[in-house]
Formats: structure tokens, C-alpha cells, sequence
């Protein structure tokens, strides 16, 4: 199905991501045998050399020990019925939703790190208090102060000590 998808495409540089491993070894082996991999190698071959496209093949682990997987395979086999269509969109706007995914899911996980001593110092994720007037090295200090990272508390660890104890 990805390769007709990309016959269809005018774009000439595709990654076809699959969880499927020996599938992918017996294209990569070339196992004229099975009829599949025989209608696969050979559109592969006309889409590469006549087609002027560029298909990398790229093996990505199935959702086995990944929590929500029952949900996500639903999802997926939902997605099956639906028609493909030739939409398009700038990938910006994928990687802006990705973006805000990502840092969503990151502040999900550092809030649950509030004994963390950089959370106190950033509570929220991507939103940095900046003062300008100060330089880099200024800011650094600052910070260090406030998660108590100084020479006068760690300097044990520099020296490769035992950590003291206060009398």
C-alpha cells in the first residue's frame, strides 16, 4: 500500500516505517518465493530506477512493553478503514503539533518531580525567566545558588571526597 501511495506522490524522497522485522529481512534478502515480496521488490525496482524516487525501508520495534499499546493498536486498526486522500499540509504544522505533544507529555512527567531541585528553580517546561541585564555567566551563578549546586556545598565531589557532615 506504501508503494502505491508513492507512485501516486510527486515527491521523490520516502522512508516506509514498519514494525514488521522479517518482513523487512526478506525484502532486504530478496525472497523471490514468496509472491508479496516478489510484487514489492519488483515495484521497488521500477519506482527507484524508472521513477527516480528514493525509498528507504526503516524497521521501528511494535508497541510490545509500551504502555497503552491495546489503545494505540485500536487506534491504528481504526485507521484502516478510513480512505487515504491526497491532503496536504506544510510539515510545519506537523511539527508544531508535535512540539507542543512533546512538551505537554515532558511537563506531564516533570511535575511529577517536584523533589527535584531544578523544578523548583522551572516549574513549566520551555518558559524561562530571563533577565537580560545579566550575563550568561551572571544567570548561571544565579541558578547554580538557587538549586544549592556551589563550589562551598560540592566541592567534595570535585575533590572526590565522602560527603562531609556538619558538626
Amino acid at each position: 500500500m506504501a508503494l502505491g501511495i508513492i507512485r501516486r506522490t510527486r515527491s521523490k524522497d520516502f522512508v516506509v516505517f514498519s514494525d514488521s522485522l522479517s518482513s523487512l529481512q526478506a525484502i532486504d534478502s530478496r525472497k523471490t518465493e514468496n509472491a508479496l515480496i516478489l510484487k514489492i521488490l519488483k515495484e521497488y525496482t521500477h519506482l527507484t530506477s524508472s521513477g527516480g524516487k528514493s525509498i528507504t525501508f526503516c524497521w521501528i520495534p511494535s508497541h510490545v512493553g509500551i504502555r497503552g499499546n491495546e489503545s494505540a493498536d485500536t487506534a491504528a486498526k481504526a485507521g484502516l478503514d478510513e480512505p487515504i486522500n491526497d491532503m496536504k499540509f506544510p510539515v510545519t504544522d506537523l511539527l508544531t503539533c508535535l512540539n507542543q505533544l512533546c512538551t505537554r507529555e515532558w511537563q506531564t512527567l516533570w511535575r511529577q518531580c517536584t523533589s527535584n531541585k531544578l523544578y523548583s528553580v522551572q516549574p513549566v517546561i520551555g518558559h524561562h525567566t530571563k533577565i537580560s541585564s545579566l550575563s550568561h555567566h551572571d544567570r548561571v551563578v544565579i541558578n547554580r545558588l538557587r538549586t544549592g549546586h556551589t563550589r562551598l556545598t560540592n566541592s567534595y565531589l570535585l575533590k572526590g571526597e565522602n560527603q562531609p557532615e556538619c558538626q
